[in-house]
């Protein structure tokens, strides 16, 4: 049994019920959403391959979904009174997959983070990356020659039209600090 199952209607105060503060309690599994947010979020290390993998993974159209028709979805199952959403099927698969195999999904979510790109200490000398270690997508060296901007280009076209529809384009306050 979920949270939103475990906490519904039955669980909320009278009151509230009779002045109808509580219309529902929906636990929604989003997966990434194609918001441009690859542009504001920090990347430490390798920061160019990381924003590579991470713009194109938040792109792509299995794995990623657009906000504006998820955040459809979401009210959509609040009016039905759901109480659980998995938007993306990626997420639903994930899902499905440690239900089945909690500890080999475990395994290889640890396998998958060692695969990221990381950086050496030859490269921590020589890498050019802010006083804090991190820095924001906008600020990242996005040479259009290396492969990882091909990489890149390739799975993050539709997120780079949400960056421009969300007003992702211009730099925000850094949320490492």
């Amino acid at each position: 049994m979920d949270l939103s199952t475990s906490l519904g209607h039955s669980r909320a105060p009278w009151s509230w019920q009779r002045t109808g503060l509580v219309s529902a309690l929906l636990l929604a599994g989003t997966g990434l959403m194609r918001t441009g947010s690859h542009l504001q979020a920090e990347f430490g290390g390798r920061s160019s391959k990381e924003f590579a993998w991470f713009s194109a993974l938040a792109g792509a159209p299995v794995i990623s979904m657009d906000a504006e028709r998820a955040a459809e979805r979401i009210v959509r199952a609040l009016e039905r009174r759901r109480t659980r959403l998995v938007l993306t099927p990626a997420a639903r698969a994930a899902g499905l997959a440690h239900g089945m195999a909690p500890a080999t999904v475990t395994r290889i979510s640890g396998l998958a983070a060692r695969l990221l790109p990381h950086i050496s200490p030859q490269d921590a000398r020589t890498e050019k990356t802010p006083e804090g270690g991190f820095e924001q997508g906008h600020t990242i060296d996005r040479t259009a020659g290396t492969w990882t901007e091909k990489v890149r280009r390739l799975g993050s076209a539709s997120n780079d039209r949400a960056a421009r529809r969300y007003n992702q384009q211009i730099p925000g306050p850094p949320t490492s600090a």
